[in-house]
């Protein structure tokens, strides 16, 4: 099974947080995979009119505070 995040919500607060223990809880159910889809890189864009890859920093949550 795979599973993946809401790529659209990167924008609002805490969206990292919240896609990692999504991912998390899935993972414990049995998930073996993440499945990043392919308009990550080719279609979403910043404020500023950049395409958004799936590393770019806004998908990076501080896990410290969780």
């Amino acid at each position: 099974m795979c599973t993946t995040f809401d790529r659209f919500a990167f924008n609002h607060p805490n969206s990292s947080r919240d896609a990692i223990k999504g991912l998390n809880q899935d993972f414990q159910r049995g998930a073996i995979a993440v499945k990043v889809w392919k308009n990550v890189g080719m279609e979403i864009k910043n404020s500023v009119a950049e395409y958004i890859h799936f590393d770019d920093p806004i998908f990076q949550a501080d896990l410290s505070r969780q």
